[in-house]
This record gives structure tokens, C-alpha cells and sequence, in this order.
């Protein structure tokens, strides 16, 4: 989570269920990432007010988030995300068949 003017980015991730025997280099995870100043805002928000919710006297997580509003995406930061998101998928779908296994894709 970074939560910037100059380089917002967050992501998080979470293992699929099932998975206990499996080696390390096996498992497998769902990841969700952006660059989008205000989904960035939102993300650190919530994971501020988790923290909060667990250990109260975090309070001051949710006074440092910057107090403006985060900039607009730029339509070249949309574009470059939008590759990049293809690019893992390819890659993704890639591993996968070379491993036997296939992959649903969901697009919006």
C-alpha cells in the first residue's frame, strides 16, 4: 500500500483454500493490484480503519492519509494498467497449460 500524490499503488492477495499439501512454489493466490490514486485512497482507508478496529490506538493511521483528494487516473495510467493486467493474464494462462490445468478469465 502506498498512498502517494507522485506513486499510488496498493495491492493485496489472498490463497486459494485447498491448497495444504501443496509446496511453496505451488500455491496458488488470487491478487487484485492498482495504480488508481483514488482506489488507492479507498484501499488505504479500509486497511487504516482495520487496523484501527484491532489495535484502537492506531488512530493516528487514518490522520496521516493525505487529507486532499487523490488526483484523477490519467488516461495513460488507465492504458498502462490495462496492458499490464492483459500481460499477467497471458502469462497466467501460459503457466497454466504448460501445467495441464486452465484458467477462467473475467474481464469488465
Amino acid at each position: 500500500m502506498c498512498d502517494s500524490r507522485d506513486y499510488p499503488a496498493c495491492v493485496t492477495g489472498w490463497e486459494f483454500p485447498g491448497q495444504p499439501q501443496a509446496a511453496d512454489a505451488s500455491r496458488r493466490f488470487e491478487v487484485i493490484w492498482s495504480v488508481d490514486p483514488q482506489v488507492v485512497r479507498d484501499a488505504a482507508v479500509i486497511c487504516a480503519q482495520l487496523a484501527r478496529s484491532v489495535c484502537p490506538g492506531l488512530d493516528p493511521l487514518l490522520d496521516a492519509l493525505p487529507p486532499e483528494p487523490p488526483a484523477p487516473a490519467s488516461a495513460d495510467l488507465r492504458r498502462a494498467a490495462g496492458l499490464l493486467t492483459r500481460m499477467t493474464g497471458y502469462l497466467e494462462r501460459a503457466g497454466l497449460a504448460d501445467k495441464g490445468e486452465t484458467v477462467a478469465t473475467r474481464t469488465s
